[in-house]
């Protein structure tokens, strides 16, 4: 009995012990918040598909049917179109010659500029204040440079149609082969050929330097102002101001050719003189030698210049109706609100972009946004101020990229558009001296005399310093190691020798170098004065004009220097007031509140520095006054300083709108802040120089 009651507790005991214990379930988790992606994960990628549908839809396809129209009408024109009939003049643009030519030209010439403009394209403005330093500062760049060649290369790869086309659709014998025609001398170059060679790539450089000269380059912000997705299509006005341009540029490329052709012939008898230089050019250019050898020859061969127009004219179309497409579809507006789950972390993700231009689309999306009255827009801001989602906040990211932006824009505009200066290097620290790693060792006890002994022998001493292994000799080979000098050449009176050679040379260097100084400087006085012998007085003042036209630095670029992103600027600016204007009644803990005196400061700030500088280039330009007008109004100054003024006028006021343009965006960014807050601003502290500031919007709005 008392067996049986004793096993039944231990049994049970024992499946107590052996049921498992669980832990109690819960829907509590620790979930880390997420942050906002990067904008090259969400935000570019949309961007990129908008234009890159739009590269090859817009730019690509309508540069193909401006390019095909160039070259029907090119093919017309050579055919006489006089002798053609009705049906072949309608056929002509689709025949199978036409449409290969067409796709040549648009593959060697519109579409490399197009390519080239994508590669090249640059955020900001150029700083060069001259047209010197603008050409300098472009041929300095290698890509500039490429840029250059490529439209050389396309330029002869017309030569190569037109001349291909001309032999298939001309009835007479255009004389464009590569060698004349002469059975004596069938390697004579053909004169013909090679002045279109040069005019195209005379054609080239025109364009080239056109484009250097109105930064084409850079990304069009005038454009990208119009905030609107349509009109991406080129209009008919662009085409006629294309075709204007390119007619223009047409004749004048020609003059230049003539005179490289001219001075060309004028080089050919120098070379002859060379030796083995005329074994060479004799059997391809010996017939240039003969005949007239005027600048003007060229211009006597009518249909020669006829060519050459045509190719210039087709060359200059091309290129400038591409990169005008270019200019229209890649500034215009892109939304991309439709195209993401989440519209304002995508936007707030874009205004991160380190590419400007992607910033400015990211916040003139945000801009409408702002501007938006609609229900839609009201949650979405409303969405946007309450977000608690992302760490950090979507408004805390914001309005901290956006002033951050600001503020460097505003400290580039006090360096005046120069480049922030190296930090200031670190002071070397020494190490910290370890006193317990220093250990202490025994100075034995000299055994050798420390007295000088008066008695020592002056020949011995004689003797051993002019030993082999003497002082003298540990000196001098000491000296000689250092130099690195073969064995042979280790003796004491040669190891003196290279100190006095690196003298020699020095100075031969620095008399050579003062001998080309003096040769160059011979050169410019014999070409000053043949040039004020030879060239008439009026020549060399309209010279001179030119030279200070094309050196002078520009007033309203160095204001534009110092301002490179304004349009960016201006519409962060307006984004920003706007937000806050409509975070009075739809952010409803306040949020955005505590950030206005951080952007009013950052306003007002950014809109004092722009006046000062307002004034001081106002003050550059003094009107004239009455000591300067005499009887009937009539002025006492040249007409040569009245050019001059009236240019300062014309750059002070141009560099005035710059300047205008980014104190109006300040000003109405100030006062629409202080037109729906009012007098819930005094609730606000602000420094002495802010406050002074703003309690002139107070009193004024």
């Amino acid at each position: 009995m008392s067996s049986s009651t004793s096993t039944a507790p231990a049994a049970a005991s024992a499946e107590v012990r052996t049921i498992p214990i669980r832990a109690i379930p819960s829907s509590l988790a620790i979930k880390s918040t997420p942050t906002i992606p990067p904008s090259t994960e969400s935000y570019e990628p949309l961007l990129k598909a908008v234009l890159r549908h739009r590269l090859v839809y817009n730019i690509f396809l309508q540069s193909g049917l401006l390019t095909w129209a160039a070259v029907t009408i090119s093919t017309i024109w050579q055919q006489d179109a006089t002798s053609l009939s009705i049906a072949q003049f309608i056929l002509a643009p689709f025949g199978p010659l036409t449409a290969l030519a067409s796709l040549v030209v648009w593959a060697s010439m519109a579409l490399p500029v197009i390519v080239l403009r994508k590669l090249l394209l640059n955020p900001t403005r150029a700083t060069a204040t001259s047209p010197a330093n603008s050409l300098s500062n472009a041929l300095a760049k290698p890509n500039s440079r490429r840029a250059f060649l490529v439209y050389i290369v396309s330029a002869l790869v017309l030569v190569l149609v037109h001349t291909i086309l001309s032999y298939a659709v001309e009835s007479a014998d255009p004389k464009l082969r590569l060698f004349v025609k002469s059975k004596k001398h069938p390697h004579y170059l053909n004169g013909r050929l090679i002045f279109l060679i040069i005019s195209q790539a005379a054609i080239a450089a025109v364009y080239g330097i056109r484009n250097v000269m109105l930064d084409r380059p850079a990304f069009k912000w005038g454009i990208a102002e119009q905030k609107s997705e349509q009109n991406l299509n080129i209009t008919l006005l662009d085409v006629l101001r294309s075709l204007i341009v390119s007619s223009l540029l047409s004749f004048l490329a020609l003059p230049i050719t003539a005179i490289v052709f001219g001075v060309l012939r004028f080089f050919l008898p120098i070379l002859y003189k060379l030796p083995f230089v005329s074994l060479f050019l004799r059997p391809f250019t010996a017939h240039f030698l003969r005949g007239s050898w005027t600048i003007l020859l060229p211009l006597r061969h009518v249909d020669l210049i006829r060519r050459a127009l045509q190719l210039g004219f087709v060359s200059f179309f091309i290129w400038d109706t591409a990169d005008t497409l270019f200019d229209l579809n890649v500034s215009k507006q892109i939304s991309i609100t439709g195209l993401t789950a989440d519209p304002n972390q995508t936007l707030i993700s874009g205004i991160s972009s380190s590419d400007p231009t992607f910033k400015y689309f990211a916040y003139s999306e945000l801009s409408t946004l702002a501007e938006d009255k609609s229900a839609t827009g009201v949650a979405q801001r409303t969405a946007l101020f309450v977000d608690q989602k992302y760490t950090p906040t979507l408004w805390s990211r914001f309005i901290r990229e956006s002033l951050l932006l600001l503020g460097n824009d505003y400290q580039l505009f006090l360096r005046r558009g120069s480049p922030a200066p190296p930090p200031a290097p670190a002071p070397a620290s020494t190490p910290a001296v370890n006193i317990s790693s220093i250990t202490s060792n025994s100075i034995p006890v000299l055994r050798k005399r420390i007295f000088k002994s008066d008695s020592e022998d002056a020949i011995e001493t004689t003797l051993d310093v002019l030993s082999s292994d003497g002082p003298i000799s540990r000196a001098v080979d000491a000296n000689v190691n250092a130099v690195e000098l073969p064995e042979i050449f280790r003796s004491a009176e040669i190891r003196v020798i290279p100190q006095a050679t690196k003298q020699e040379v020095q100075k031969g260097a620095e008399s050579a170098k003062g001998a080309l100084e003096m040769t160059r400087q011979k050169i410019n006085e014999f070409s000053c004065r043949v040039y004020k012998h030879y060239v008439p007085p009026v020549a060399t003042e309209y010279l001179d004009r030119w030279l200070t036209w094309w050196k002078k630095e520009r007033a309203n670029k160095i204001v534009e220097k110092s301002l490179p992103l304004r349009e960016l600027d201006i519409v962060v600016i307006e984004v920003i007031s706007r937000l806050t204007c409509a975070s009075l009644t739809e952010d409803r803990y306040g949020v955005v509140q505590r950030d206005i005196p951080r952007i009013l400061e950052a306003f007002l700030s950014f809109l004092s520095a722009v006046e000062e500088y307002q004034v001081q280039v106002n003050s550059l330009y003094i009107p004239p006054n009455s000591d300067e007008e005499g009887e009937a109004g009539a002025t006492t100054l040249t007409p040569k300083e009245l050019e001059e003024r009236e240019r300062l006028r014309y750059e002070v006021e141009k560099g005035g709108e710059v300047l205008g343009a980014m104190a109006d965006g300040l000003k109405e960014g100030v006062a629409r802040i202080v037109r729906t807050f009012g007098d819930r601003l005094l609730a606000f502290k602000f420094p002495p120089r802010t406050a002074q500031k703003l309690q002139g919007f107070l009193d004024y709005c």
